[in-house]
């Protein structure tokens, strides 16, 4: 969803609240110069904050990750932010290098920058999820963790950007990423779900994966309360192709059925029954409506 910067949403920089379209950070910001920054994002659910332990605890190992130390500020952020926010909101918490010289080189003492943004909660169409979307297969690999570990969630997304811009000239809402071992990880901004004669499939962290805190959440807590069982194990390209059933889940979706994948129908070609049995389950372990009338 594409929305326009408002004098309405507040953001928080380094202890200051400003308007967002009020808000500014150095051009000499190395989260800026070089994506050298961590960040999470959180959405609430009747005003209150979604699994925020669990996306705070996130946060502090992807700063740790790429040796920058989280702020003590940040659950002051966030309160902060939220009593200047009405409605459903989105917050995105992000913690960068800071200002620094240009270069690789870090300065003693460089202090981190800090930033809470906030934005009514995206909607999506209606459709989304009573029809499903769709995926495809792309060609661009997932970064092996040598290089960059996919278990941190840094801001440096061009990885997973460049994923979904291929995924979306091929017709698809968006991409199914694999590793160098041609197995399937998670979707630019997505952990992927398949099911098969009634067992919930995932692949695990070391196929090289962003732990989402939804996902975890479906995987502990909403799978386990219908019966469904879990198995978190390296999936071949088949595996999806071979499902009954697929779904993402993301902060933002937290559940959403998938109905195609590289053209061709999952399963019957409409949100499964027990994807949207899941759906019901989650609905009623946040104690609000999530999903649009009649998707679930």
């Amino acid at each position: 969803m594409v929305t326009a910067a408002s004098p309405h949403n507040p953001v928080w920089i380094n202890g200051e609240i400003v308007a967002e379209t009020e808000a500014r950070v150095s051009v000499l910001d190395h989260g800026f110069l070089y994506g050298d920054s961590a960040y999470e994002a959180v959405r609430t659910f009747g005003g209150r904050p979604f699994l925020l332990d669990a996306h705070l605890r996130r946060l502090g190992r992807s700063a740790a990750g790429i040796g920058i130390t989280l702020p003590n500020s940040v659950g002051v952020a966030v309160d902060d932010v939220l009593a200047a926010s009405s409605g459903e909101r989105l917050l995105r918490i992000i913690v960068t290098r800071g200002v620094g010289p240009l270069g690789y080189d870090i300065i003693a003492d460089q202090p981190p920058t800090l930033i809470v943004l906030s934005r009514p909660m995206p909607t999506y169409p209606t459709a989304y999820y009573l029809d499903g979307l769709a995926l495809a297969f792309v060609s661009v690999q997932r970064n092996h963790r040598n290089a960059l570990d996919p278990s941190l969630k840094t801001s440096n997304l061009l990885n997973l950007r460049l994923a979904h811009m291929e995924a979306r000239r091929a017709g698809a809402d968006d991409a199914v990423i694999l590793n160098a071992r041609g197995e399937v990880t998670e979707a630019s901004g997505s952990n992927i779900f398949a099911i098969r004669k009634a067992t919930l499939f995932t692949p695990p962290h070391d196929a090289g994966i962003l732990a989402g805190c939804t996902r975890e959440f479906v995987l502990r807590e909403i799978a386990p309360a219908i019966g469904m069982s879990v198995r978190e194990e390296p999936m071949p390209p088949e595996a999806l192709s071979d499902a009954d059933e697929i779904f993402i889940t993301s902060t933002t979706r937290s559940i959403h059925p998938v109905t195609r994948l590289d053209h061709k129908p999952v399963g019957e070609g409409r949100p499964g029954p027990l994807t949207r049995r899941l759906m019901r389950q989650f609905e009623a372990r946040v104690g609000v409506p999530v999903f649009p009338e009649g998707s679930c």
